[in-house]
């Protein structure tokens, strides 16, 4: 896939063998896609582990059931943070986007949609949008309309934030700021202080090493 040749043939004994491509860059040949879904699923796996049990899986078809109003719409992963008592397991759903795309609204709406659809009494659900360059002003503002009143749901995450190991390492270093990226609701709430110009509660000590 990267347009250098490999000669397999010395591999193919008596017709034994059966190759193909496998995994999430093996779906198709348009792979971009997979690279920005592949890089979130490694930091939530190593910046959430660190408190509680997470469960993570990538591409999910997105359908209501019979008589529900929701769109029919896709999610690039879910994330389910299991949390202790008092607190609701945190229910992560989004948009992963490669350098060229960009998310618009038809992206928000169906998200939003489906955030609040999400049963309260069981999860504190959260939309998570993540991208391989800057965020544009109105991907920003888009993303804000997924914040309620009382609600922070909204994460956002650049290359800035997938690239380190620790998600918030390089935005620490430019504001002289102590934001950690332990759990949901931690980058939700640094999400609105970063983009948003809102205040940020810092109650989380980041992952262990």
């Amino acid at each position: 896939m990267c347009g250098n040749n490999y000669d397999a043939t010395r591999q193919i004994v008596g017709g034994e063998f059966r190759y193909r491509r496998t995994g999430v860059l093996g779906i198709e040949k348009n792979t971009q896609g997979a690279v920005p879904v592949a890089l979130l699923l490694q930091q939530l796996g190593i910046n959430l582990r660190g408190y509680h049990k997470v469960a993570l899986a990538p591409s999910y078809d997105l359908e209501p059931l019979a008589g529900v109003n929701l769109p029919v719409c896709e999610t690039d992963f879910v994330a389910i943070e299991n949390l202790t008592y008092p607190d609701k397991a945190a229910f992560i759903i989004g948009e992963c986007k490669d350098e060229g795309d960009r998310i618009d609204e038809n992206d928000i709406n169906n998200l939003k949609q489906i955030a609040d659809a999400i049963p309260r009494q069981r999860f504190s659900p959260y939309v998570l949008l993540a991208r391989l360059s800057p965020f544009s002003a109105e991907e920003i503002a888009l993303a804000r309309t997924l914040n309620t009143k009382y609600e922070k749901r909204a994460i956002l995450l650049s290359q800035r934030e997938l690239e380190p190991y620790y998600i918030y390492e390089r935005v620490n270093k430019e504001r002289g700021t102590r934001y950690y990226g332990g759990t949901a609701k931690e980058m939700a709430r640094t999400t609105a202080a970063i983009y948003f110009a809102e205040s940020a509660e810092v109650t989380d000590q980041g992952p262990s090493k």
